[in-house]
């Protein structure tokens, strides 16, 4: 929607919500009682923070301006964030600033459900993306030295209860269980050279080097292993 339009539009809803004069609790308002933010749009690019702070200081004390910038060039975008310390400040802003006009440019102010700092927003989007991957092996070892750069979670009641431990512990994240080389090669049974102490391909093995089963004597068939077996 056009922004002009919005700003008549609130307008028109303000202009019958007087005439009808419902209370506060009726008025479209109230869904916004749990945000002390207004949305301010149309800003002229010259404004400063403390250009912001001055004109909407008018309808109550403001305690947050977050005059959104390009991170390159440092320059403003045309919209901002006014935080309140009294809430109800939200609705003289938005009644007596949508539409009015600053420097030229009819400025756009509405009310913000749930606002969060882009850096913030960022930052859980990140963490998401590292929960999902799960939790990072070095990290579990105490070797990652990558910090906030590292692609996977570090969440240390998470590490505790991914199944690195004992083996009777049960991972809660499915992803997060060990495939480590105890594991590998189980299906297609004990390396023979292994058993013989002779394979040198260590992790990348595909047999199993499952040192309790190789005791037990009975080895899995070498020609089976090198696929060559006819029985």
């Amino acid at each position: 929607m056009n922004p002009l339009t919005q700003v008549k539009r609130t307008q028109v809803i303000n202009q019958k919500e007087a005439a009808l004069g419902l209370s506060e609790d009726a008025s479209w308002h109230a869904k916004f009682r749990g945000s002390a933010y207004v949305f301010v749009g149309g800003v002229p690019f010259d404004l400063t923070e403390g250009d912001l702070l001055a004109v909407f200081a008018q309808y109550g004390e403001v305690v947050d301006v977050n005059l959104v910038r390009d991170k390159a060039t440092g320059k403003s975008k045309g919209f901002a964030f006014v935080a309140y310390e009294d809430q109800r400040s939200t609705v003289l802003s938005v009644d007596n600033l949508n539409g009015a006009k600053v420097l030229g440019r009819i400025i756009r102010v509405d009310h913000v459900e749930k606002y969060k700092k882009k850096e913030e927003e960022d930052e859980e989007e990140l963490q998401k993306k590292r929960e999902e991957r799960g939790v990072c092996y070095a990290f579990q070892k105490g070797e990652c030295n990558r910090g906030d750069a590292c692609k996977y979670s570090h969440d240390e009641q998470r590490n505790a209860n991914t199944g690195w431990g004992s083996k009777e512990d049960d991972p809660k994240w499915e992803h997060d269980r060990h495939r480590g080389p105890q594991n590998k090669g189980e299906s297609c049974g004990v390396c023979y050279a292994f058993q013989k102490g002779e394979c040198s391909r260590g992790d990348t093995c595909r047999f199993s080097h499952d040192e309790q089963v190789a005791v037990q004597g009975r080895g899995v068939c070498y020609a089976f292993q090198k696929e060559k077996c006819k029985h």
